[in-house]
């Protein structure tokens, strides 16, 4: 490549560079909701859990299923973040999914849902 085509090469680069959405802005809201979809199933059957977070300086999420067992979703420091989790439960019940968001400036803020765990269907041969 000539001196010329490394140049033209180098100023796309930081065009596109600077092209980019990254952002740091001053502090955000806190705000944390929690989804579950479907609200019910049978055991063995995952449900997805849907989260939305805004913050300042978000560490991460864990959600605990109710079940003794969890998922920790870490954010490093972002200022907003999504995230979808599936979990199968083994036993029929109700359950309540507590989500907890956890913000370096703003602190902790939880959401809940509640999920209905039904028995399998048992069909008839």
């Amino acid at each position: 490549m000539t001196r010329t085509g490394t140049a033209a090469v180098v100023l796309a680069a930081f065009a596109a560079w600077g092209c980019s959405d990254i952002k740091v802005s001053g502090p955000q809201p806190l705000s944390f909701t929690l989804s579950a979809d479907p609200m019910s199933a049978p055991t063995g059957v995952e449900i997805e859990f849907h989260f939305e977070a805004t913050g300042t300086y978000l560490n991460g999420v864990i959600l605990e299923y109710g079940d003794g067992k969890s998922d920790s979703i870490p954010m490093n420091g972002a200022q907003s973040a999504s995230g979808r989790r599936k979990h199968a439960y083994d036993v029929a019940g109700d359950y309540t999914v507590i989500g907890t968001l956890e913000d370096a400036a703003e602190g902790p803020l939880t959401r809940q849902v509640q999920v209905s765990i039904t028995a399998p269907v048992a069909y008839a041969r």
